[in-house]
């Protein structure tokens, strides 16, 4: 299984560790307002489960865009409200705050960083309480949220499909600061016998839930990862199968249409108007890319897809050069005004079996090509000339411009498919985000490499469906949890008043 996906395992396991903490915090919130109700215990209640819930949430990933905004909410919520509940608790403080909170609104700051800044206030907030009261064991508390806080800002610098060296320090950051506040809960929780216990059947039981959704996890990934990775190489091949097709297909109806009784007089004519309608008719009817006719120097007379673009001199272009010499001709090239292509040709003979002309026929590799097989293999898929995209059902960050005209970032990748002409199944990156994909190399009539294409499928793909998995395993095993915590509950109150 490739690092992408264990430290994705590690993220989420740290995660739920996180909702623990912070649901201990609510608990002994809760526990505090019992022995001397306050607003502000309510408060810290309030706001320690909204950051319980917010840490459940992260720890798969919100789905689509509504998504992180709800959970967002949820996270700026709970420390809004846990900020509110120290100002209760320090009052001289509350203008000072009541005059920063709302300029965080006013400049539209991007939410990792509002994060960061709510994080950073409930630190400041909790270490000048300590001070104040002369209360050592508050320290865990404000270490622990300026560890958090120092987490939040590295996790500006990676998004929820990336894996850097700021996703690693945010992350250790992250765990530290969950550690110390975990000790701060700890230290009030261990003088209290029932709630001791209730916590460690609790922790054990999420402890051991997670450590199976991992475990369970990390098997389905694996299986997912080996088989698509066998399955990738074939779907890429479906793409050349289709592309070898083409030439064939190209090269028969370049020979047919040449062959059409009314061309040649029309080319010695150089009849305008009667050559563009054959010429589109055959276009159309044969459902080709392009269509191109040139007089016997290789100069275009018509072109049936670009009628507006003729007299330009493509003799030398090797297509229409070999037509020329009387040897029908197929390859996969750009044209002047065609792209990267298949282009076939076939020479035009007169009554006289003179060479009077060519016709030029084929397909454009493009984007249109593509889409219909990912349609049928759910994949994307790209072709490149050279190391360069030209086609790719691949979409930017923006969700509707293509990945075309962006060169292959991984040279080892270039390396083994245009140099050494493999057929490879790799783990690289493309635009910064982790793909699985498949290569295969595209040949000239003269069996150059001359380009590649490719079959991939974005690793958070899989990340996805083993999320949905983590979800469905988690949320039995906590359902077992709950009904099991029910009679430890009520057995440790038994116990304690007995021990009275």
């Amino acid at each position: 299984m490739s690092w992408f996906f264990i430290l994705h395992n590690l993220h989420f396991a740290l995660e739920l560790i996180g909702a623990l903490v912070f649901l201990m915090g609510a608990w002994l919130s809760f526990d505090a307002y019992l022995v001397r109700p306050s607003s502000a215990s309510v408060l810290k209640t309030i706001g320690f489960s909204l950051l319980a819930v917010w840490q459940v949430v992260h720890s798969f990933g919100a789905g689509g865009d509504v998504g992180n905004y709800v959970a967002s909410i949820i996270y700026i919520a709970g420390l809004l409200v846990v900020i509110v509940s120290f100002m209760a608790e320090a009052k001289p403080l509350t203008t000072r705050a009541i005059i920063i909170l709302p300029a965080f609104g006013a400049l539209l700051i991007p939410v990792r960083f509002i994060e960061f800044a709510g994080l950073a206030v409930i630190a400041f907030l909790a270490y000048r309480k300590a001070n104040r009261d002369f209360d050592p064991t508050q320290a865990p508390l404000w270490k622990g949220f300026s560890l958090l806080a120092l987490g939040a800002l590295f996790g500006h610098f990676y998004g929820l499909d990336s894996v850097n060296a700021a996703w690693g320090i945010g992350h250790i950051f992250e765990l530290a600061g969950f550690v110390s506040l975990a000790w701060w809960v700890w230290q009030y929780l261990r003088l209290r016998l029932h709630e001791s216990l209730i916590l460690i059947f609790v922790s054990a039981s999420l402890f051991i839930a997670t450590a199976v959704t991992l475990a369970f996890s990390t098997i389905l990934i694996s299986r997912i990862e080996h088989e698509t990775k066998q399955s990738l190489l074939t779907d890429a091949r479906v793409l050349d199968f289709t592309i070898q097709g083409l030439k064939e297909e190209a090269s028969a109806k370049a020979r047919l249409l040449a062959l059409n009784e009314k061309l040649p007089s029309l080319i010695q004519k150089n009849s305008v108007p009667e050559l563009e309608s054959l010429a589109t008719g055959f276009l159309d009817a044969e459902n080709l890319g392009f269509l191109t006719v040139t007089d016997e120097n290789g100069i275009v007379l018509m072109r049936a897809h670009a009628v507006a673009t003729r007299g330009d001199d493509i003799s030398k272009d090797r297509t229409v050069d070999e037509a020329l010499q009387g040897k029908p001709y197929t390859t996969i090239k750009s044209g002047s005004a065609e792209k990267f292509s298949i282009r076939a040709s076939a020479p035009v003979y007169s009554a006289k079996n003179k060479i009077i002309g060519v016709l030029v026929a084929g397909f454009p590799l493009d984007s249109a090509l593509v889409d219909k097989i990912k349609s049928v293999k759910g994949l994307d898929m790209s072709v490149y000339e050279g190391a360069t995209a030209v086609a790719n059902t691949a979409l930017n960050a923006d969700g509707r411009s293509r990945i075309i005209g962006i060169r292959l970032a991984d040279t080892a990748v270039a390396d083994a498919v245009l140099s050494r002409g493999e057929a490879i199944t790799v783990r690289t990156e493309i635009l910064s985000r982790p793909f699985l994909a498949s290569y295969l190399p595209i040949t000239n009539g003269d069996n150059a490499i001359v380009g590649m294409l490719s079959a991939a499928k974005p690793q958070q793909d899989i990340l996805e469906l083993a999320n949905a998995t983590n979800r469905l395993t988690l949320a039995t095993v906590i359902i077992l949890l709950l009904i099991l915590s029910i009679p430890i509950y009520f057995l440790t109150r038994r116990l304690i008043s007995a021990e009275i």
